[in-house]
């Protein structure tokens, strides 16, 4: 890997007892690449803000509690990481990073999905596993790129409605299906993986062929 690649590369690894970012990170305009971990980080930077040029970045702490509105401004972002904390809401604020592909905030305590979810319909993969969801914004049916989702570890009491807009349909059953008998019938019409252990099951083809149960999941 030559000087300019590394220059656009960075993988930052802070001890137990650093809460501040190196100051030559933030000041590398340059950054595209940028992956974080440092469980004595609490709040993220607002400088991070004007690394526009950042396509990848990844925050693993247990300690933050929240993400910065300026972090969904990142107009170049591509995928979007932030594993193993504490964070319980996200900003409000509708985001300008469209070209985002992969969402995953994970193994966090989030509790709710904003609506503006379907502003990002570059999405091909969420992952909002190990958190305390309970509900799904019905908007999401409007992300027609979304390929996996992964909702494993939440606390869905019953099957996100907005789940039924990815099914396809087959105009020659009238018997009308609801919940996962509904998705039985008929298959899923983009999505090839979806995880959610609320009903211990896992999909990852867009047809149903072969079912077989093992440690009280459904794969296909």
């Amino acid at each position: 890997m030559n000087n300019e690649a590394i220059q656009l590369r960075k993988t930052v690894k802070l001890k137990d007892k650093e809460k501040l970012l190196p100051e030559d990170i933030l000041a590398n305009k340059n950054l595209e690449f940028l992956e974080i971990i440092a469980r004595g980080l609490t709040k993220i930077d607002d400088r991070l803000g004007e690394l526009k040029n950042l396509k990848y970045l990844s925050i693993t702490s247990k300690n933050i509690e929240f993400i910065p509105e300026i972090i969904f401004k990142l107009e170049n972002l591509e995928i979007l990481k932030f594993k193993n904390g504490m964070i319980k809401n996200l900003p409000e604020t509708e985001p300008l990073c469209t070209r985002l592909k992969i969402l995953q905030i994970n193994n966090q305590l989030l509790e709710k999905i904003p609506v503006w979810l379907e502003k990002l319909t570059s999405l091909e993969t969420i992952d909002f596993a190990g958190n305390k969801l309970t509900a799904l914004p019905p908007e999401m049916e409007k992300l027609k790129k979304l390929k996996r989702l992964n909702l494993d570890r939440n606390e869905f009491k019953d099957m996100p409605e907005v789940l039924t807009s990815f099914i396809r349909p087959k105009p020659t059953d009238k018997r009308q299906k609801t919940g996962f008998s509904k998705i039985f019938q008929s298959g899923f019409k983009q999505i090839s993986l979806l995880h959610c252990s609320a009903y211990h099951i896992t999909i990852t083809n867009h047809y149903f062929k072969k079912v077989r149960y093992a440690h009280k999941q459904l794969y296909l």
